[in-house]
């Protein structure tokens, strides 16, 4: 009867309960119905409303925003302009790598001038390679400290860490001192990879990796395991890192001879120059969604509710027991099969957190936990997570 109730069941569909004021002088006051209609009827009382809504619906919202009065007086024209603006136009793809393509964008422009080059581009994924690096051993060691210095799990501190242990983006200081520690390389040297242009999915590689880690170092701490031990630790786990990034983006070369013709046609050379003058296991050589159990996904921050979708299918084996579900998705039907994915059984019993059945076809133990007292979770445990299809769609 279960599996019955999967067919057209939403799968996370979240109730907006009311805060918990402890104010003595407030208390929460629900929307009414009355409230929520004057609404809509002070909406259809504009006639600017409808014809927004006509238009907002159909275009992109930003776009219509946009005064056509003042656009079309707004030209390229400018008094103030740098000597020379470097080409091509770079592209950071499916990235935030916005700062190092800023910064590198300015420094080529010397080097073009010196050597009479029309079009070059440092190696952006260069220094992303090595970012991704410098960041994971960094936070690593952030992890160890936090934890002699007594932070606790569910803290604010730690919560922050584990949210987003790795990301793309960086700052001045950051692309300072990675150009000093590992140089630059021309771009045909070292091109862009898909996971240079599309992170996402490299990004939550490493941040399984690093929120594992992060469990195993604050186990030794908690154990008193000495600083050699846990460095050693915190190497081995960057090995591992250094084997993803290494991976998804390619090995950067030691050495590179970099040839180029000029702006009259020359041909130049230089080199040999350095820098400086899904099977998880047999891709990536670990395992990626086994290395920390359901529940410590949850409190290390690597798992929670993401999405919402509809069960519409479901296929069984003889005996009843569910194998695979078809479900639907919101991002069109252009994606998948025609919008409809196929969910496997293990996957359902690992990342399903929440499921909205018609109470008919539930379990009498089950409806009887609604009978028992109402814990309330802190605001940011990871079961009051929104649905979010724009931050776990790539």
């Amino acid at each position: 009867m279960l599996v019955k109730s999967l067919f057209t069941s939403i799968v996370r569909c979240r109730t907006y309960n009311l805060l918990q004021i402890t104010s003595r002088t407030m208390s929460a006051v629900p929307l009414s119905l009355e409230t929520l209609k004057k609404f809509q009827n002070d909406f259809y009382g504009d006639p600017k409303n409808e014809l927004a809504q006509n238009v907002c619906t159909r275009f992109d919202p930003f776009e219509v925003a946009i005064s056509r009065k003042k656009a079309d007086c707004t030209l390229h024209n400018y008094n103030i302009k740098v000597e020379s603006e470097g080409k091509p136009v770079t592209n950071q793809e499916h990235s935030g790598r916005c700062w190092l393509f800023a910064a590198l964008n300015v420094m080529r422009l010397p080097f073009m001038k010196k050597y009479a080059i029309e079009e070059f581009e440092f190696s952006q994924s260069y220094l992303f390679f090595w970012d991704k690096i410098e960041r994971s051993h960094y936070w690593l060691n952030n992890i160890v400290i936090t934890a002699k210095e007594g932070e606790q799990l569910d803290g604010r501190l730690l919560n922050f860490l584990l949210k987003d242990p790795i990301n793309d983006g960086g700052q001045w200081d950051m692309i300072v001192n990675l150009v000093n520690k590992y140089g630059v390389m021309p771009k045909k040297c070292f091109p862009e990879s898909f996971s240079s242009k599309r992170s996402l999915h490299m990004n939550a590689l490493i941040k399984t990796k690093l929120r594992e880690y992060a469990k195993q170092l604050r186990d030794k701490v908690a154990a008193k395991a000495s600083y050699e031990e846990i460095q050693a630790t915190i190497n081995k786990q960057i090995a591992v890192i250094y084997n993803i990034v290494a991976t998804c983006l390619g090995t950067p070369p030691e050495k590179f001879t970099f040839e180029f013709y000029n702006k009259e046609k020359a041909y130049n050379s230089f080199g040999p120059l350095t820098p400086k003058d899904h099977d998880y296991r047999l891709v990536f050589n670990t395992e990626v969604q086994i290395g920390l159990e359901k529940k410590d996904r949850l409190l290390y921050g690597d798992s929670c509710m993401t999405h919402a979708m509809v069960f519409t299918a479901v296929g069984t084996d003889e005996q009843g027991n569910p194998l695979k579900f078809r479900v639907e998705n919101s991002y069109g039907d252009k994606e998948y099969d025609k919008g409809y994915l196929l969910l496997t059984e293990p996957w359902f019993r690992e990342f399903v957190f929440e499921v909205v059945i018609d109470k008919k076809y539930v379990p009498s133990e089950v409806l009887d936990v609604f009978k028992q007292e109402a814990i309330v979770l802190p605001a940011w445990d990871p079961m009051g997570t929104l649905a979010c299809p724009v931050c776990s769609k790539e």
